[in-house]
């Protein structure tokens, strides 16, 4: 029995958008009906080998199951079946590294089920290919730098904007997206919606903006929540403190900070 990233995706889409008909879940999903039903067939075999009593039932062509403690926690059960990608694995190491300021390769070849070999490689790819693109010269086995802060922070947005529908819409899961999800379930995202939409002065309607600031809020309390703030280095600084910008955003920054437990220093106001 192969459970793939389709097989997870279609069993949280099920659990969460419930009496769809196998052409609407195929076309949501952007496959073939054939492979919808074999996902399915799958997943209550898998179910009753689990021996949970609940399976995924078609009723008059309306596809759901039940969702109640059980099925949900199927879901971590199907995580642990399935191996990440390469790239959803760098993804991890990434945003892991990021977030933690450290590696511990014995403990990532456990977590992943690969060989030391294969995470070099991983960690010599994350080095070359991200790090320097944002002129980011480091091995990874040391800690960065804050005059990186404003390059790091880019990384991690660009990793969320990724999975900004399986995070923001919850459409599907697999094993970053749970990671992730992890890492920022203590930060207070209606705060962070409430001051986008103090900032801008009006309701915010989503969007690729949108998505970007709030990326952009979500890793920026991340990371001072673990002590990682930006660098004084910044030009215009004394300009940028008399811009009305400015000002909006000192006005209503304590929304982010009361409900998060942080403090903004003038840096990253700007």
């Amino acid at each position: 029995m192969i459970v793939n990233i389709r097989t997870i995706e279609l069993y949280s889409y099920i659990l969460n958008n419930p009496y769809k008909t196998v052409k609407e879940l195929a076309q949501d999903m952007s496959v073939d009906e054939r492979k919808i039903r074999y996902e399915i067939e799958n997943l209550n075999f898998l179910l009753s080998l689990n021996k949970i009593e609940y399976k995924i039932l078609n009723s008059v062509g309306k596809i759901s199951i039940e969702k109640n403690l059980k099925t949900v926690e199927f879901s971590k059960i199907l995580l642990s079946l399935e191996k990440p990608s390469q790239k959803q694995r760098r993804d991890i190491i990434i945003f892991k590294y990021l977030t933690e300021s450290k590696i511990n390769i014995k403990r990532l070849t456990e977590e992943f089920d690969v060989s030391r070999t294969t995470l070099k490689k991983d960690l010599k790819y994350i080095e070359e290919k991200i790090f320097k693109e944002k002129k980011i010269h480091q091995p990874l086995k040391m800690l960065l730098k804050d005059e990186h802060e404003l390059e790091l922070r880019g990384i991690l947005v660009k990793i969320l904007l990724k999975y900004r529908d399986n995070l923001m819409l919850k459409l599907k899961s697999n094993m970053v997206t749970e990671f992730i999800k992890d890492k920022i379930s203590l930060i207070n995202k209606k705060s962070i919606k409430k001051f986008l939409e103090k900032i801008s002065g009006e309701k915010v309607l989503k969007s690729e903006f949108y998505d970007f600031f709030y990326s952009y809020m979500l890793v920026s309390i991340l990371r001072i929540s673990s002590g990682k703030s930006l660098s004084t280095r910044i030009l215009n600084a004394n300009f940028l403190k008399n811009t009305k910008e400015y000002e909006i955003i000192t006005k209503y920054i304590s929304i982010l900070e009361k409900n998060n437990k942080i403090i903004f220093r003038s840096e990253e106001r700007r």
